[in-house]
């Protein structure tokens, strides 16, 4: 079996059954324009990119960047992509320990700077870092079209928000941030789109895939650089844009 087989034949399936493989792109950790970034922009091919800034380092130079690139929107990365959890706890910047208040103060701080830096290019969509979220936090959301973490979605909203989350995530964190492999992403996004296709999860959240260009590897860089044309050919896949998404 050739690499990308199980995830054409998934996709067969689906177009089979006339309807349409769905994917989105998420990459984290955005702060300035470099050589990592352009790299990212240029194996996209112009696919819809939704990069997740983090607001209080955010550079305008990153929004210069991206003045005539229509793919990109830019959403939002928590605050500052701090960690206030202690060292043996799994890393968090809005913890169900922080008050309530300061949370959110942080959150309309960080999208007013987001919606400054960026313009109409930022889109009130929010990740927090590290996937991690208060659930009173996440109850209490106001203004965000969408709230993004990792994993199937068990609900469509949380309070008024839409979850819109990834699936994917190529780098092994624990293992030097190394790449799983490029059979491990395929079979992940097939799973995934079979688990839509069947019915054990959400059908109507489009697949997810989670780069971080800041982590890279020259091995998961030359898989991006494979798989994006091979995807762009593949009949009955869609990379959604955020318009498509949140509507």
């Amino acid at each position: 079996m050739t690499l990308f087989e199980p995830l054409e034949q998934e996709v067969a399936l689906w177009h089979a059954a006339g309807r349409e493989a769905t994917l989105w792109w998420r990459d984290d950790d955005a702060v300035a324009p470099t050589p990592a970034f352009d790299r990212l922009l240029s194996v996209a091919r112009g696919l819809p990119i939704a990069v997740a800034a983090v607001p209080a380092t955010a550079t305008l130079a990153l929004a210069e960047r991206l003045a005539t690139d229509t793919s990109v929107g830019i959403i939002q990365h928590g605050y500052a992509h701090t960690n206030h959890r202690p060292a043996a706890e799994k890393s968090a910047e809005f913890a169900a320990d922080r008050p309530l208040a300061v949370m959110q103060a942080e959150l309309a701080a960080g999208w007013r700077t987001l919606a400054e830096v960026f313009g109409t290019r930022a889109r009130p969509i929010l990740v927090p870092p590290w996937n991690r979220i208060a659930p009173d936090l996440a109850h209490a959301l106001r203004g965000y079209a969408a709230l993004s973490t990792f994993g199937r979605r068990r609900q469509r909203h949380i309070g008024r928000t839409l979850v819109l989350n990834a699936h994917v995530d190529p780098v092994r964190w624990k293992e030097g941030r190394s790449f799983i492999g490029g059979d491990a992403v395929i079979d992940r996004l097939a799973e995934h789109l079979a688990a839509r296709r069947t019915g054990a999860c959400d059908p109507e959240e489009a697949t997810g895939l989670l780069t971080h260009h800041l982590v890279h590897c020259d091995q998961l860089w030359d898989f991006l650089a494979e798989a994006v044309p091979r995807l762009q050919r593949m009949a009955g896949v869609r990379f959604l844009t955020l318009d498509e998404l949140t509507r």
